[in-house]
Formats: C-alpha cells, structure tokens, sequence
C-alpha cells in the first residue's frame, strides 16, 4: 500500500490550487504587463484566487483564466481563458525548467514488526523513481504507534526506517544521501484493515526529493 503527496514548486497554492505568476513583459500582445494565470493542480482541482491593486481586484476561478495590470496603482484586467498554447508560449521555459516535485511513498508494517516484509512493489517504486532523477535525496522516516511506552515505540520506528533504508541500499541506491528519523503522530488513527495496522503509525514514509 503506498501513498503519494506531491508538494508544488513555482507556485502558490491557494484553496488546492496553484497560481503561477511571472512578470511578463508582451509589448503587441494584448496581454497585461503583469500577467497572472490560475491552473489546474496535479490532480485536476482549481480553487480561487483574489487579485487586488490600489485600482481594484477581480477574482479568478476557472482553470486557465488570467488577469493581471500594467502597475500596483491600475485595476486588474477583467479576467480571460488562455490556450494552452499561449501559456506554453509564456511560461513553458520556466514549466519545462523545474525541478521534479517531492514524491512520498509509504511502506505499512504488521504491529509488533521491525522487519521489511511484504513490501518489495513500493520499493521498486522508490527506486524507479529514484533512478529518474538526475539528482535525488530520500528522507525515511518511520512512525511510531501512540499507544504504550513512547521510548520503546520510538525506537522500533527508527528500526522500522532503518531497515527500509538497508532494502533501498541493497539495491544500489547511494545510503549517504538518506535521512533516516522517527516520530510519533497524535493524530494517527489507530484502525486496522486486513491485519496492517495504520496510521497509529506502523509506517515508513519516503520522501524522494
């Protein structure tokens, strides 16, 4: 069972949206001089953005839809859909140059173990994943249970993180780039489905950056 948080570079997320905004300097081009575009998040959701100057404000709801103004002190365009093409033609440069956003992939363990078991397909996902990046570092961090002794909990998930990190070493992946720690989550739920327990907490989480 794994699980993925994707965090957003270049962007403000706002309401599970992003907003790219870029100085956009497009003399003949129609287009404000400061140029704000409102797109769909990685999983397709568009929240709202509230653009305000000293001139006024417009709101921006809708995917693809811009606004923008020539100065602080004038009012924003009344807002408008852009092509895909013409974002590209904008923005592609800096969409196309950056950098691969943070994955998390979650490994679940059965209570009371501290060995790797049955979770060799999220390791192979890590280390795909891994592997197409240029450059890469991996954050492991095992969770602790919130029930019994927090010392003795603690340390089991640091083994737990631990042996994740032996499984990923084993198949080549460089153990200088890992950050290997362990927490307690008060808010884990301590529910189980088909005998793995979750989030109270017998998990490691991997954050490949």
């Amino acid at each position: 069972m794994s699980g993925t948080r994707i965090f957003v570079y270049f962007a403000i997320f706002i309401a599970t949206a992003f907003v790219l905004i870029i100085l956009w300097f497009a003399l003949g081009l129609g287009l404000p001089k400061n140029l704000i575009v409102l797109p769909e998040d990685p999983q397709g959701k568009v929240g709202v953005l509230e653009v305000k100057t000293e001139g006024g404000q417009q709101v921006l709801s809708k995917s693809h839809q811009a606004t923008g103004a020539s100065s602080a002190s004038a009012a924003p365009k009344a807002p408008f859909i852009m092509s895909d093409a013409e974002i590209n033609e904008i923005f592609g440069d800096v969409i196309n140059g950056r950098p691969d956003l943070p994955v998390t992939i979650t490994l679940n363990f059965q209570r009371g173990q501290s060995i790797l078991a049955t979770s060799g397909e999220q390791i192979n996902e890590i280390i795909a994943e891994v592997q197409r990046r240029a450059i890469s570092s991996l954050s492991i961090y095992g969770y602790a249970s919130t029930t019994g002794n927090v010392t003795l909990n603690l340390g089991i998930a640091l083994l737990r993180a631990r042996a994740v990190g032996r499984a990923l070493a084993s198949q080549g992946l460089d153990s200088r780039r890992f950050i290997v720690e362990s927490f307690i989550d008060q808010e884990a739920d301590v529910s189980a489905t088909n005998g793995v327990s979750r989030p109270d907490n017998l998990r490691v989480d991997v954050v490949i950056r």
